[in-house]
């Protein structure tokens, strides 16, 4: 008998008020833990005690859970509906928030969200942004084209491992660039496009395809140099000797042509008629002799070179390690020692191929300021046409020699030593005839046979003509 129950007659069992409790307590236990159920929709529960806990099971709860006024689906977003903090975006109303809207016209109504892109797909191609009142165009006309026939320069930005074919990559000096195009079996016709910038550059730069542009952004800006070793002159990894100073700037070829440069800082040293172009004490040209431009080595030149709106600055005192051209007196000018300087063209006959049909350059708006150095020098039967050609403090303005020619108009010479000078004949016949009835004291005429040309004539003409001398029995 347990102490917590009573007995009477009959054998009759009579629960206590404990007992009773404790009965109903188990009964109540055993209905909350067995009764209390979960749906599946992510709720879990654990019962012990008579007490039932209900949790949220992890990676369960469905997403139709929430509101259906709390999410923004992707017809929503497309609509234009406006999001806040209390909403969610589904997959795919995210994935389209930012999505580039592709359409001709503007897209209708003002409830895009701050950053929303929006592709014209017409002409222009131009690509606007929401700025939160209205669409702001950003850019407009496709992609950076690589431009094959095009090399960009930028001495300030530039990097000489780039391509150079689009302008967002290009290379820093225009060697680089020259140097591409000559190993492009179609390098014909190609230009190079020259930002402002200051280049301290390698002579020569030989041009070896034809039609080849070097093209300067503006005269004043885009400044050409030689660069000295680097030991000397930080930003070069080239080591190039001082002679740089006193070689030739471009190697020209069949068509080149030059526009917007300024050409500075060439050299000239020895005694002036020591060399072997033009060995005159007077009016020839220093031992060592630095020029702008000439003959590329065995070109054959089928168009002339063209030399435009260029200028040549030649100083002796010019300094080319701490080269600064926009401080002025600091390779600007003031000349103190009045020495030989760099030349402006050299054009010698005998450079060019043998078989080549023309030996000429031409060139317009081309200034020459090269302290006591020359400006165009037309030897060995080349040829030059300039035209608004102007020469200042140069040693001479022009001259041609052994049987060098050239049209000068519309020029000035100022300040110089000389201005135009002409020396010599060819030193080689151009034609040889006989004379069939000779030439007595005073005549001014004669009577030769057929004429015969010589090897490096390559004119359809053979007759002398006015501008040639002729020399009768030697």
């Amino acid at each position: 008998i347990h102490s917590d129950e009573t007995w009477v007659a009959n054998n009759t069992q009579i629960a206590t008020t404990g007992a009773i409790e404790n009965r109903v307590s188990a009964k109540i236990d055993t209905a909350i833990e067995g009764d209390v159920l979960v749906d599946g929709t992510g709720l879990t529960k654990s019962a012990t005690g008579g007490q039932v806990t209900l949790g949220i099971g992890a990676n369960s709860v469905d997403f139709d859970r929430i509101k259906d006024a709390d999410i923004i689906t992707e017809a929503e977003q497309d609509a234009g509906t406006s999001a806040a903090d209390t909403n969610v975006f589904t997959a795919l109303g995210a994935a389209r928030r930012f999505d580039t809207l592709v359409q001709t016209g503007t897209p209708s109504g003002t409830a895009w969200e701050t950053g929303k892109t929006w592709f014209q797909n017409d002409n222009d191609k131009t690509v606007y942004v929401w700025d939160g009142n209205s669409w702001e165009a950003i850019t407009s006309g496709g992609a950076f084209t690589k431009l094959n026939r095009v090399i960009y320069v930028d001495e300030v930005n530039g990097d000489d491992n780039n391509e150079g074919h689009r302008i967002s990559n290009p290379k820093r000096t225009i060697k680089a660039a020259i140097d591409d195009i000559n190993a492009d079996a179609n390098g014909d016709g190609s230009i190079v496009l020259v930002a402002p910038g200051i280049y301290g550059e390698e002579f020569p730069i030989d041009i070896q395809k034809n039609d080849v542009a070097i093209v300067g952004q503006s005269l004043r800006n885009c400044i050409i140099h030689p660069a000295i070793p680097a030991a000397d002159q930080a930003g070069y990894d080239v080591d190039v000797p001082e002679a740089n100073e006193l070689s030739t700037m471009f190697r020209v070829n069949s068509g080149s042509y030059f526009y917007g440069l300024t050409l500075t800082g060439m050299k000239a040293s020895g005694t002036r008629g020591g060399n072997a172009l033009d060995t005159d004490a007077t009016y020839g040209l220093p031992t060592n002799q630095g020029w702008n431009f000439a003959f590329y080595p065995g070109a054959t030149i089928k168009k002339s070179p063209y030399i435009q709106n260029c200028t040549n600055f030649s100083d002796s005192q010019i300094n080319n390690v701490t080269f600064t051209p926009h401080t002025p007196g600091e390779g600007a000018a003031g000349d103190l020692d009045s020495a030989p300087s760099g030349g402006g063209i050299l054009i010698d006959g005998n450079t060019p191929s043998s078989s080549s049909p023309l030996r000429s350059m031409v060139c317009d708006s081309y200034t020459h300021t090269a302290l006591n150095g020359p400006g165009i020098f037309v030897t060995n039967n080349g040829y030059c046409q300039a035209t608004s050609s102007y020469s200042f403090f140069n040693h001479y303005h022009l001259k041609t020699k052994n049987g060098g020619q050239a049209n000068l108009a519309a020029s000035t010479t100022d300040f110089g030593t000389y201005s135009l000078i002409a020396d010599g004949r060819s030193t080689a016949a151009i034609f040889t005839a006989t004379t069939s009835a000779e030439a007595t004291s005073g005549s001014i005429t004669f009577t030769i046979g057929a004429p015969t040309a010589a090897s490096g004539w390559h004119g359809s003409a053979t007759r002398p003509q006015d501008n040639m001398l002729v020399d009768i029995g030697g």
